[in-house]
């Protein structure tokens, strides 16, 4: 099982760092903690890559950023 770190993972994903570690906390992407980073799972991340393109998935409308 090949895994990322945050840094890695948010440029595979073209997103910013924050955005890879709320993915972890929704459960969204796989992670563990091994000492002070984040392992992501390549797979889950090749796997949300693609959910992306095709348009799957996207943030959660809230008052902040519906206007």
């Amino acid at each position: 099982m090949t895994e990322l770190t945050v840094p890695e993972a948010a440029e595979h994903l073209s997103v910013h760092q924050s955005r890879v570690r709320e993915l972890i906390q929704a459960g969204t992407l796989t992670g563990r903690r091994v000492g002070r980073q984040w392992l992501i799972d390549a797979n889950d991340l090749d796997h949300h890559r693609e959910l992306i393109r095709g348009g799957a998935t996207s943030r959660a409308m809230s008052a902040r950023t519906a206007w």
